[in-house]
């Protein structure tokens, strides 16, 4: 099952790490609160993030999911490894986010930036995770 999600995860590979990069860079120096339900930057890109993913691992016409199905797994085995891949391509932006807000990281990087919601925000934007992992 491992091996066959690694086939799957290797088509969003560089996908899911621009979308870290970009989660990174976003929860860092984004110097207003952060909000999932009214900034707009970040939820279109979570849609446009899981939209390619939908889009490049529902592809089923590829000839790597025939030569898969060729070598004896089963639909099911191949089924249960594509939604394997999507959950941990969603899961990768998910754990920037909480390692950058839960670590304090962004309240070192705004305080630095003597931004006045820092440090009263603080811990507070974590909460915002579970709008995240909704969105995908």
């Amino acid at each position: 099952m491992w091996t066959l999600a690694r086939w799957q995860l290797r088509q969003v590979n560089y996908l899911n790490w621009v979308m870290v990069v970009c989660v990174i860079g976003w929860s860092l120096f984004t110097s207003e609160p952060i909000s999932f339900m009214h900034g707009a930057t970040m939820a279109s890109a979570i849609f446009v993030h899981a939209a390619l993913i939908v889009l490049i691992l529902g592809s089923s016409s590829t000839s790597g999911a025939g030569f898969i199905y060729s070598q004896g797994f089963s639909r099911d085995q191949i089924w249960w490894s594509q939604a394997l891949a999507l959950l941990m391509s969603a899961a990768m932006p998910c754990v920037a986010f909480l390692l950058t807000v839960g670590t304090g990281l962004r309240g070192i990087i705004q305080g630095a930036f003597e931004n006045p919601w820092f440090p009263l925000l603080g811990s507070s934007e974590l909460s915002e995770l579970k709008w995240m992992l909704l969105a995908y």
